[in-house]
């Protein structure tokens, strides 16, 4: 009897192990998924930006100020790309009279 609850145990024990692992993998593989498309959206948002107002040839304060907000949170999720050349080139744009 000892054999069948300690071999039924060591199974349970195996499979909720098993759940955990699958569980936690599955959860890391979902953040990597959810780090690069807020990555992409980011990108998306300031190279959207870029080809607005440089096309203008200025850009509002509050433009810029929302620039430089969301190229510091891109930065935090380690974005990398063309991003810093072209806002850079948005900096460097006059500031629009509104």
């Amino acid at each position: 009897m000892e054999t069948i609850i300690a071999t039924t145990l060591s199974t349970l024990t195996g499979l909720i192990i098993g759940y955990l692992i699958k569980g936690a993998k599955s959860l890391n593989q979902r953040e990597a998924n959810e780090k690069t498309t807020l990555q992409a959206l980011l990108r998306n948002a300031i190279t959207s930006k870029y080809y607005v107002y440089t096309q203008l040839g200025h850009i509002p304060d509050y433009e810029r100020r929302n620039l430089i907000y969301l190229f510091d949170e891109y930065k935090k999720w380690n974005g990398n790309s063309y991003v810093s050349q072209i806002v850079d080139e948005l900096l460097k744009l006059p500031i629009a009279d509104d």
